[in-house]
């Protein structure tokens, strides 16, 4: 996600206790640039951690699109320069051309 490592195996606990230091990062929260421990061979457990992974991308790109806006102060997405910016897809990006965002603090008016 974003060049963000999200799912790791949970056997990597194992891997933690002979290599502390090189893998205490990745068992961090997910939200504070960790990765989530998965069972891949648990279907429903890989799945529920997609779906997850799924909100928390919605929720960064939506907030990246409306820090956009109110450093650009536009109501426009420029969606060639944000795709490059988050390394994601343009048309990943068009599907939050719709949202309204709400208007910026201050009441700073981007017309």
């Amino acid at each position: 996600m974003m060049n963000h490592l999200v799912l790791l195996p949970e056997s990597i606990i194992t891997g933690i206790s002979k290599y502390p230091r090189e893998l205490l990062w990745s068992i961090k929260p997910f939200d504070l640039g960790g990765a989530i421990l998965v069972d891949f061979k648990n279907e429903a457990s890989l799945i529920n951690a997609l779906i997850y992974i799924n909100k928390r991308i919605k929720i960064l790109i939506s907030k990246s699109c409306r820090s956009y806006m109110e450093l650009y102060r536009t109501e426009k997405l420029d969606f060639d320069e944000l795709s490059e910016l988050l390394n994601v897809t343009v048309d990943f990006l068009k599907s939050f051309e719709k949202i309204n965002y709400p208007a910026p603090r201050g009441g700073v008016s981007y017309k």
